[in-house]
């Protein structure tokens, strides 16, 4: 209970608390295949069979696109002079491989093929190749033996490759997959990028022929990048991050697929400038449903301080981020321009954060819409849910068809501060469930929510509200010990009264509950608006005082004009370590006097 006590007064305090761009080398030389002689099929070779992308379904919402963060990728200088060896010049820092062909094969043939460029940069196949295929891997070195070519060096493993795809492919060149691609995992990066400066082939990865449970594309490895890729209709997953420190970037899809469409295990990955469930449309400038069947992006229990910033987020069959007993990770940013996520339409939540394990995560600046509910937080502690760099930069959501914010069963010391909570089918924010406690509402804007604006059962207790904006709400503004969704029976703090107002200074004094030994109680005033309730709601915050020892507080109004004289107030505080918060009291306003239950 200390330790609980310690953490409410340090997330109150919170609340209160108000690179050169990289040098690009110019893209590598494409050479044209020659005309194919009879092919040696390498060992283990798929047949080739042929697909089609699943049909996609119209979506909504503008979304602002940024431009494309190219990663930094290494050209062919010269490696250092030590390694010079006898025989000629030094190989170069890195590998570049062209894939030329959209065919799913590792044949010695006249093309490079997706499967053979991964297997090189794994260093699992080094020849042999005809002159066709050898021309297609600049950085490699080769020999020279019985009319065919072996890489000896320069690329491989061991060495970062870099996979680019030829223009001649085309705009969205469909591979469609045979069996499940070769598993990223190379001790140096690989990186596979689609579109690139001026190259701007965006390649799509069918998978739905590799065989039940796989998954579209595996990267084992550290500091590998996906780049301008889509990975559709796999079985299971579409991406899967079981390395740490890779990244998934600039215009990837990850769409259609049986399970999650990226699926994180890893730590520190990144997971930016995305689309997840939806289709970027080139014809009609928008986007389209194409969701995948579980989450949008599912991060394990074993991955930690993943960043989730700048993506669209929707048409999933589950949530569009499900944060499962994972820790310290980044949903957004500091500016919702540049980081905050859009997540849309998913049919569960948009952001849902499960376990008691799940602990730390910052979620900042998103926009969290027409979700089943926008925010839900299961037995999930000291998670932050905050406003970025600047007030406008704030999470929202909105349009759910549930709840805006669900605290639940165990949610603890989790903080809510400076978002807008609107427009939702049920409550604003609704906290449920036993040992739901010591969570922290603060600075938020909760308005036009068909019931309640904040809502907590006969189970949660000891959460806390402060400095808020609840108005327009079909149901109270605050309702607590609320024994069931629907009922709207107000139950206001009794030792509480308004007994002076003075319009003319704004000076406004009242009697409350004596602060004392263990007992803190502090009185947030507000300027009222109208309510069925008979009460009002708190729809602009005043001032604070704590009362002294007899129960008087004084709060002065800097503009007692805008109040007309009538306020209301919150009674929040610590009772012998237990903290608490009240619903709205009686205006002093006779006009909101009564108490009118709903009828």
């Amino acid at each position: 209970m200390l330790m609980s006590a310690f953490w409410l007064t340090w997330t109150v305090a919170h609340a209160q608390s108000g690179s050169p761009d990289p040098e690009l080398l110019p893209q590598p030389e494409v050479v044209q295949p020659a005309a194919p002689e009879a092919p040696i099929v390498r060992e283990g070779t798929p047949q080739p069979r042929r697909g089609t992308p699943a049909p996609d379904a119209p979506s909504r919402r503008p979304w602002v696109e940024l431009a494309p963060q190219w990663p930094a990728v290494p050209g062919i200088a010269s490696l250092p002079d030590e390694r010079i060896g006898p025989a000629g010049p030094a190989a170069p820092l890195a590998g570049t491989l062209i894939v030329n062909s959209t065919a799913d094969t590792s044949l010695v043939d006249s093309v490079l093929t997706l499967r053979e460029a991964l297997l090189v940069a794994n260093g699992t196949l080094t020849g042999p190749f005809t002159a066709a295929e050898q021309g297609q891997m600049s950085g490699c070195l080769f020999t020279l033996t019985g009319g065919f070519y072996y890489i000896t060096g320069g690329c491989g493993a061991g060495i970062q490759d870099n996979i680019f795809f030829a223009p001649a492919l085309g705009f969205r060149p469909v591979i469609t997959l045979n069996s499940p691609l070769p598993v990223i995992n190379d001790s140096a990066p690989t990186n596979i990028l689609g579109a690139f400066l001026f190259n701007n082939v965006q390649p799509v990865i069918n998978a739905q022929n590799i065989g039940a449970d796989q998954d579209g594309l595996v990267v084992a490895s550290d500091d590998n990048g996906i780049f301008s890729i889509s990975v559709i209709n796999a079985p299971r997953h579409g991406i899967v991050l079981n390395g740490n420190q890779n990244i998934v970037s600039t215009w990837t899809m990850a769409r259609n697929n049986g399970g999650s469409g990226i699926y994180v295990a890893g730590l520190t990955n990144t997971v930016s400038n995305s689309y997840i469930g939806v289709f970027s449309n080139t014809v009609t400038n928008g986007f389209d449903c194409a969701g995948n069947n579980w989450d949008g992006i599912y991060l394990a229990s074993t991955a930690r301080a993943t960043t989730i910033r700048k993506n669209r987020i929707g048409c999933n069959g589950w949530a569009g981020i499900l944060i499962d007993n994972s820790s310290d990770n980044r949903i957004g940013g500091s500016s919702y321009i540049t980081d905050g996520n859009g997540i849309h339409l998913n049919s569960a939540e948009g952001i849902y954060i499960r376990g008691s394990n799940a602990r730390r995560n910052l979620i900042q600046a998103n926009h969290i819409g027409s979700n089943s509910t926008g925010l839900r937080i299961q037995a999930g502690r000291q998670n932050t849910v905050t406003v970025g760099s600047l007030p406008d930069d704030y999470n929202a959501m909105s349009y759910s068809i549930g709840d805006g914010v669900r605290f639940e069963n165990g949610a603890q010391n989790n903080l809510l501060a400076q978002a807008h909570v609107s427009s939702n089918g049920r409550h604003g924010v609704n906290l449920i469930g036993a040992n739901t406690q010591f969570n922290v509402i603060s600075r938020t804007r909760i308005f036009n929510n068909l019931r309640d604006g904040i809502r907590q059962d006969n189970n949660a207790a000891g959460n806390i509200w402060l400095e808020m904006s609840i108005y327009d709400n079909g149901g109270l503004g605050i309702d607590i010990a609320a024994p069931d969704d629907t009922s709207n029976t107000p139950h206001p703090p009794s030792n509480f009264f308004i007994t002076s107002v003075n319009q003319n200074t704004g000076l406004v004094q009242g009697k409350a509950n004596g602060t004392a030994f263990l007992v803190i109680t502090t009185v947030d005033l507000y300027r009222i608006a109208l309510d069925p309730s008979g009460f009002g709601e708190g729809y602009q915050f005043v001032g604070s005082d704590t009362t002294d020892a007899n129960g008087n507080w004084s709060i002065t109004d800097p503009n007692p004009s805008a109040s007309r004289g009538c306020y209301t107030a919150v009674v929040r505080g610590l009772a012998f370590l237990v903290p608490y918060a009240t619903e709205f009291t009686r205006s002093n306003c006779s006009a909101f006097a009564p108490i009118v239950r709903r009828p």
